[in-house]
Parts: C-alpha cells; sequence; structure tokens
C-alpha cells in the first residue's frame, strides 16, 4: 500500500465481521506516517509509525484502520490481517 496516490489509498479487512482481528502494519518507506482507528462511537486512537517500525493493532468489529501520510512525500506500509495471535511478531520487551 501506498499513500498520497492520486485517490484514497485502502486496505480491506477480510475479517471485518468478526468480533476482533489483528492488524499488523510495517512501514517499509523512508518517512513516518500515522495510524488512525476509528470507531461507529466516534472513539479515535492516533500514533506515529516510524520507518522500519511494526506495530501490531487490535481491531475490533466496529474499528476503521488509516494510515495518513503527514508530508507530500509518499508513506509505505504493509499491512497483513490475521485471527491468529501465533502469526504475529512477539509484543517488545521493555527496559528495566
Amino acid at each position: 500500500m501506498i499513500g498520497k496516490g492520486k485517490d484514497q489509498d485502502a486496505t480491506i479487512n477480510p475479517y471485518a465481521d468478526e468480533d476482533f482481528s489483528y492488524a499488523l502494519v510495517e512501514n517499509i518507506g523512508s518517512i513516518k506516517f500515522q495510524i488512525r482507528i476509528e470507531s461507529i462511537e466516534k472513539d479515535l486512537k492516533q500514533f506515529l509509525i516510524k520507518p522500519n517500525d511494526k506495530v501490531v493493532i487490535k481491531l475490533f468489529r466496529n474499528n476503521i484502520l488509516y494510515l495518513d501520510a503527514l508530508t507530500l512525500e509518499k508513506a509505505t506500509a504493509r499491512i497483513k490481517y490475521t485471527l491468529d495471535e501465533n502469526e504475529l511478531p512477539p509484543p517488545p520487551v521493555d527496559d528495566l
């Protein structure tokens, strides 16, 4: 998926009708971009993903995932949807 094309770039979550699913979003470009998650109730969560970062997001049935470029440069991402937690990378270990 590449952002900032002529039209809105998007992906379709094949598990959108499930109670929840996971999205693995990987920034494979050279610029950071914003991930925005909205619900039908208009709750909003957003955060930045830097180049080479991977983020796992738990999406509930009423969530919509947006990727927003923050500059005029193209944002490039790889997205994988799954129901199986075993297909996801382990969470990072916090420094003690």
